[in-house]
């Protein structure tokens, strides 16, 4: 059951890093460390919206995290 999330996870992140190709000067190993990045900040979000049990904004919570990796996102 690991492997099986594990390989989903991958291929998620790859389809995030596939994403972002030909944007900027970033290298295929780069994507995918932001991709992973993103996916990971993505998650602890919806983790604390379901731990305050939808209490808090879901997009702001979004938006918390990515502030906290010091993305700009105006």
């Amino acid at each position: 059951m690991r492997a099986g999330q594990l390989e989903a996870q991958r291929g998620t992140r790859a389809l995030f890093a596939e994403a972002t190709a030909g944007r900027g000067d970033l290298t295929a190993f780069e994507r995918q460390v932001l991709a992973a990045t993103a996916l990971t900040a993505l998650a602890v979000a919806i983790d604390e919206w379901v731990a305050v049990d939808g209490r808090s904004a879901r997009p702001e919570l979004i938006d918390t995290a990515f502030a906290a990796l010091g993305v700009d996102q105006s």
